[in-house]
């Protein structure tokens, strides 16, 4: 297990001169990583999984494998 602050900008560094963003939610605050295999690492925060990082893409996915949030339906008025 490898434990990574989070950052205010809410990232981690990664490797040298690399960024992953986590979320702005967590600045400040400590996430723990564990790899699975060859650069695939499960990210938790305490004891809840908030998702998979991939060292390739440098980007954090959910556990459904989705790399971005939804994008908001807006409503008609």
């Amino acid at each position: 297990m490898v434990v990574k602050y989070v950052c205010r900008n809410g990232a981690i560094r990664w490797g040298f001169g690399k960024w992953v963003m986590v979320s702005t939610t967590l600045a400040a605050k400590y996430v723990g990583l564990e790899e699975m295999a060859e650069g695939k690492w499960r990210v938790y925060y305490r004891d809840t999984l908030l998702g998979y990082l991939d060292e390739e893409r440098l980007r954090i996915q959910d556990g459904l494998g989705r790399l971005r949030r939804a994008e908001k339906k807006s409503a008609k008025v």
